[in-house]
Order: structure tokens, then C-alpha cells, then sequence
């Protein structure tokens, strides 16, 4: 008679569900395929979007159950893959979708995507992350990872960055989103149940919004070295800096900022004047060909003394309106404004415009 001896230990240390597939589906609306080192992911139906789904990291130790492991990616246990390429349609990342999988070298976000999930790219190998305008939300652990050195991006739309998001990374600089309204305690570092471990002791210079001064303290609280934090006002999509002595210098974008990179002259009469900055609307007025020479100091001192500008058929408020194209629309002109507006001087009538 034949006895049957079951070796529990000779049962293979591996998930069911994270053995190497080559393509499948991997949330609402969404397929991957795996090719080679490249790992893709796009919508099944191109006119609907799509979402990577949440995993579960707790059983990437795969402890052995007869119905194999929670729900782990099921590329998890492909070391193979180092790139991840995120199609357009995908507008979020879920919870683990590539945690703990240090060959994950790159991965590429398209624009439109609007959620990171928990822990999405924790303990990968990638070294820089170019985030789309479009994001909104990035989740709690997401990008922790030694080996992180650059976040890149507007990050204009980001209203909320969860608990440790970016503790212990390589990041020496860093700009804190200027809409932000939900910012976590503590993001680039351990907080109270971790106070000695996780600390991105890198950071030397973290811009931030001047409303979220006290909480960008408190984000770098436990990390054992204080950075340099610096205050920057946002206006109109340009980000400015004032010092001691009140000079402000302007950069068109975070990145600009984080970089040193100072606007032009031309880029401010351009952009920042179309705000609320006065200092500059001469430069703007010429820039935008709108006058020249003493016309524009006609047309600054107008503004100054709260007269309406007229140009061309168009009346405007003020400098602002006149670079925005936004004119007067209802107005009631008198007899003599509506003869020069019509062009026509024996024209009487009074007429809304």
C-alpha cells in the first residue's frame, strides 16, 4: 500500500494570482499587457475612462492558502518588467498597483489622469516622476522610495497630498501645489508612531504657498534637520517670490521656480501684468501691440485714475480687462461716447454696446 506524504514546505512561495501573465484586465474598463521589459495599460473601451484598480500589499510575502493569495497585482511577481506606460483614458492609479517592485525603473502618466493611489509606486526603483497637469489627488506612501530624486510637473490642480507621501525619497527640492486645501501632517517624513525612520534628509528647499506656511512646517516636523522653506504668492498661473526689501521675482511654472529660472521681461509684460500686478502694465500694453511710446503712459494713467479705456469700438474697466479682451459689453454710453464709438458724428442716439 502506497502512503501519500504531503511536503508542506516544498509548496512554492508564490501567489496563485502574481504568477507572470502577459496581459489581462485590471480594473473598470481597464486591460494591461506585458511585452517584454514594458508593462502597458489602457481603457478596453477608448470613448469611456478607465481605472487601475487597488491591490492588496499584505500578502506580498504569499502566505500559503488553498485559494492562493489576496488580491496581489498579477504582474507583482514579474521582475522583469521596468517600465510601466500608462495610456491616455486611465484617470487613476490604485491603491498598490506597483509597490515593492524595485526593477520598475520608469514609469510614463499621461495627461487626464487625476488619481494616485496608497502606496501605487512604493519601493520602486524609479528615480524621477513627471506629473500630468491634470492630477488631483496623490495618496498616502505613494512615492516612497530611496531612489527618487525628481518630481516634475505643475501639480496646479493637486488639492490633496495624503500622510507620508513622499518620506524617505531623494528629493532635495520641492514645490508644494499652490491650490493644495488638504495637506497632510507630515509628508516627507516618519510621523509619531515613526518618528526616527523615513525622513527624506535630503530636502534642503521646499517652496510653499504663503496661506500653507505653518502646515508646510509641520510637514517636514520629523525630519530631523529643517529645510528651507520659502514663500511664494500665486497669481494668475505665475508663481512670485518677494524678499526682504519687497522685490518680487516671477517664474512661470513650479519646476521654473524650483530651478531658478526667472521669467523674462518680455514673459511678464506677457503674462504676470494680465494679473493684478501694476508694476508691469506699460510692458504689457506694448507687448500685446496694443500702444506704444506716450499712448501707453496715456493709457497707464487712465487707469490709475479709474477712467474707462476705450480702443478701437471696445471700452474696458481697466489695464486688466483691456489685456484679458474683457470689454464692457452693457454699458450706457453718452451721447458723445456713442458718436465716437459709432464713428459717426452726427449720430445721437445713446446705444448699449
Amino acid at each position: 500500500m502506497k502512503k501519500w506524504v504531503l511536503l508542506l514546505g516544498a509548496v512554492l512561495p508564490f501567489c496563485l494570482n502574481a504568477q507572470s501573465i502577459s496581459s489581462g484586465s485590471c480594473g473598470e474598463n481597464c486591460q494591461y499587457t506585458v511585452e517584454d521589459d514594458t508593462i502597458s495599460f489602457a481603457p478596453i473601451d477608448a470613448s469611456k475612462p478607465a481605472t487601475i484598480q487597488n491591490y492588496d500589499h499584505s500578502c506580498r510575502n504569499c502566505p500559503i492558502t488553498f485559494t492562493g493569495c489576496c488580491s496581489t497585482a498579477p504582474w507583482f511577481s514579474n521582475s522583469n518588467i521596468t517600465k510601466v506606460d500608462i495610456k491616455d483614458g486611465i484617470v487613476g492609479v490604485g491603491d498598490n498597483a506597483f509597490a515593492y517592485q524595485p526593477s520598475i525603473a520608469e514609469v510614463n502618466l499621461p495627461e487626464g489622469l487625476q488619481t494616485i493611489g496608497y502606496q501605487a509606486m512604493h519601493r520602486t526603483g524609479i528615480t524621477s516622476i513627471d506629473l500630468p497637469e491634470s492630477l488631483t489627488e496623490i495618496g498616502g506612501w505613494a512615492f516612497v522610495t530611496k531612489s527618487l530624486t525628481q518630481v516634475n510637473g505643475s501639480m496646479e490642480n493637486v488639492t490633496k497630498i495624503d500622510n507620508m507621501c513622499f518620506a524617505d525619497t531623494a528629493l532635495t527640492d520641492f514645490v508644494m501645489p499652490p491650490n493644495i486645501t488638504d495637506l497632510a501632517a507630515v509628508i516627507f517624513t516618519g510621523n509619531e508612531n515613526y518618528p526616527g525612520r523615513y525622513k527624506s534628509n535630503n530636502l534642503t528647499n521646499l517652496y510653499c504657498p504663503e496661506a500653507l506656511a505653518a502646515q508646510c512646517a509641520e510637514a517636514i516636523a520629523y525630519r530631523g534637520e529643517d529645510a528651507q522653506v520659502t514663500s511664494y504668492d500665486y497669481k494668475g498661473g505665475v508663481y512670485i517670490i518677494k524678499d526682504d526689501e519687497g522685490n518680487e521675482t516671477y517664474y512661470l511654472s513650479g519646476d521654473n521656480m524650483k530651478n531658478g529660472q526667472k521669467a523674462s521681461d518680455e514673459d511678464k509684460g506677457q503674462y504676470v501684468c494680465a494679473d493684478t500686478l501694476s508694476n508691469c502694465k506699460k510692458e504689457a500694453l506694448i507687448n500685446r501691440g496694443i500702444c506704444s511710446g506716450s499712448d501707453c503712459d496715456a493709457f497707464v494713467a487712465a487707469d490709475n485714475g479709474g477712467y474707462l479705456l476705450k480702443v478701437g469700438s471696445k471700452t474696458y474697466q481697466n489695464i486688466n480687462a483691456l489685456l484679458k479682451g474683457d470689454y464692457d459689453r452693457r454699458r450706457i454710453y453718452t451721447i458723445e461716447e456713442a458718436n465716437f464709438v459709432a464713428g459717426d458724428k452726427n449720430r445721437v442716439s445713446i446705444t448699449y454696446r
